[in-house]
């Protein structure tokens, strides 16, 4: 079973996909903003983040959050699915170098998309 911090803004999918995570067999994490999620890393480390790149009508925290995740060394190799359905492929290219598109997946998403998502970058893990 593998902890995935799931960081939406948006109580339908939040819950939608935490109930996805949860019928994969792993412990999901369900956060509303960055701040709370920022908090809540003082004291655990998940295996996986799911966030939303536009956090309360804002994308700019979120670009800076993913970024400080893929720069401290207790996060780096920490897998990222990143979910919008605003932010392009070229925005997050320009705002996260090296961040891999294809762990972006556009809302409206279906949760089959991100459970072979998540299977991919867990290897199986349980």
């Amino acid at each position: 079973m593998a902890k995935i911090m799931i960081i939406e803004d948006n109580p339908v999918h939040n819950t939608l996909l935490c109930d996805d995570m949860e019928d994969l067999g792993h412990e999901p994490m369900p956060f509303y903003d960055l701040e709370s999620a920022r908090e809540a890393l003082k004291d655990t480390i998940p295996e996986l983040f799911i966030i939303d790149m536009q956090i309360k009508e804002n994308r700019k925290p979120t670009f800076a959050f993913v970024t400080e995740l893929l720069k401290t060394k207790q996060y780096k190799g920490i897998p990222i699915i990143i979910v919008s359905a605003y932010v392009t492929p070229e925005e997050i290219r320009k705002e996260i170098p090296g961040f891999p598109l294809e762990n972006v997946v556009e809302k409206p998403f279906n949760v089959e998309t991100i459970s072979k998502k998540v299977k991919e970058l867990l290897k199986g893990k349980k």
